[in-house]
C-alpha cells in the first residue's frame, strides 16, 4: 500500500505493475525501512563471482584434459599461514563454508597456473589466455576484499 488511503485508481496502479498488495511486515516496523541492516553487496558478489569462476575453471580443465593435474595440485597445497591444508580434490567437495572459499582464492592462481603448464603448441595461447582470465578475476576479488577504497584502489 502507498498509504492508508489508497484510492482506487492507485490500487489500480499499483496492480497493473504488478505489486503484491496483501501484507508486508515490513509496512509495521517503527523503523524506517532503509535504515534497516542490509547484506554486504559487495561480500555476495564476490563470493558468487568466486564460485561461478571456481566451477568454470574446473569445467576448462576438463574440457582440455587437465582436471587430474588440477585436482592433484589442488590437494597437495600445504598449510601455510592461516590456509589450511586440503585433505580432498576440488572436484570431490560438495559445498564450501567461508573460510574454504577464501582460502581458494587465494591459492587459486598458483594451482591453475601449475595445472595449465606444457600443453601442445595450439593449447598455449589458449591456457595463456585462461591463465590471464585468472589473474584478473583475482585482482578484482582481492581488491573488492578492501575494507574500505580510496581513488588508487578505484582505479
Amino acid at each position: 500500500m502507498l498509504s492508508d488511503a489508497n484510492t482506487t485508481a492507485t490500487n489500480t496502479k499499483l496492480s497493473s505493475c504488478l505489486v503484491h498488495q496483501g501484507f508486508s511486515v515490513f509496512r509495521h516496523i517503527p523503523d524506517i525501512v532503509s535504515a534497516l541492516p542490509k547484506p554486504d553487496l559487495l561480500h555476495t558478489m564476490q563470493l558468487g563471482m568466486l564460485d561461478h569462476f571456481q566451477k568454470w575453471i574446473f569445467h576448462f580443465m576438463k574440457t582440455h584434459k587437465r582436471h587430474d593435474v588440477y585436482n592433484a595440485m589442488w590437494s597437495s597445497m600445504s598449510a601455510y599461514h592461516d590456509l589450511t591444508r586440503k585433505n580432498q580434490c576440488y572436484g570431490e567437495a560438495s559445498q564450501w563454508n567461508r573460510k574454504e572459499m577464501k582460502d581458494r582464492g587465494r591459492y587459486l592462481i598458483g594451482v591453475a597456473t601449475k595445472s595449465l603448464q606444457g600443453g601442445s603448441p595450439i593449447q598455449h595461447p589458449i591456457f595463456s589466455h585462461a591463465i590471464e582470465c585468472t589473474e584478473a578475476l583475482l585482482e578484482l576479488y582481492m581488491y573488492a576484499r578492501n575494507k574500505s577504497h580510496s581513488d588508487a584502489t578505484l582505479s
